[in-house]
């Protein structure tokens, strides 16, 4: 069983769109920091098939608590415009499977699948190899 708190934080950003014509377009597109605190509590098992292979499943609930993206247009002819904000804000229910490998003392191969259902749909699929010296 296992607890994980998790901060990500992702700089703003300004994007400049220029068109230089009749028009003189100028456009600019202000993206603020996203802060995102998560909660996720969860639970594997493990089933050790040999000392050389094992299998895991587990399950988990994150918790998203903030994760507002927001943004701003302005430009030469309009007023500021602030975009419709976007929030992660909710919680996800999540699986997995996968397989650990280890043919040799120094070398693991682990890959597996996650599904996310709730305020995140969807899947992921991962391999990693490890060597270890």
């Amino acid at each position: 069983m296992y607890n994980r708190y998790s901060w990500l934080m992702v700089e703003g950003s300004r994007v400049d769109i220029t068109q230089h014509d009749d028009t003189d377009f100028n456009e600019h597109a202000h993206f603020r920091a996203v802060h995102s605190h998560r909660l996720t509590s969860g639970a594997r098992l493990t089933v050790q098939r040999s000392p050389r292979l094992s299998w895991y499943a587990g399950a988990a609930y994150e918790q998203e608590f903030d994760g507002i993206a927001r943004a701003r247009v302005t430009g030469d002819h309009h007023e500021p415009l602030d975009l419709r904000a976007s929030s992660l804000r909710g919680g996800t229910g999540v699986g997995e499977l996968g397989l650990m490998m280890r043919p040799r003392d120094w070398f693991q191969l682990t890959t597996g699948l996650e599904g996310y259902t709730g305020k995140r749909d969807g899947g992921s699929a991962f391999a990693s190899a490890v060597w270890r010296w």
